[in-house]
């Protein structure tokens, strides 16, 4: 099976740590763009064919377009 190339964003926290989050989605609400992130680097211990029950945390962020080259996530 091939994989697919996902989107990731790279976030820097309080403590100058850096992180990703992998783009799970895109999605309109309201006539606003929005992005659903979540971190796949730990890896689940379940097979792949039992359901994902791992409690991973999901983040929904607004997108902001500064210029048309750049996108901006944004928390909302």
């Amino acid at each position: 099976m091939e994989e697919m190339e996902r989107d990731f964003v790279t976030f820097t926290d309080d403590d100058g740590n850096d992180f990703e989050l992998d783009v799970i989605d895109y999605f309109e609400y309201e006539g606003q763009e929005y992005a659903v992130l979540m971190d796949l680097s730990e890896e689940c211990e379940h097979d792949e064919d039992e359901e994902c029950d791992c409690g991973h945390d999901v983040y929904i962020m607004k997108i902001v377009v500064k210029n048309k080259k750049l996108k901006q996530l944004k928390m909302s």
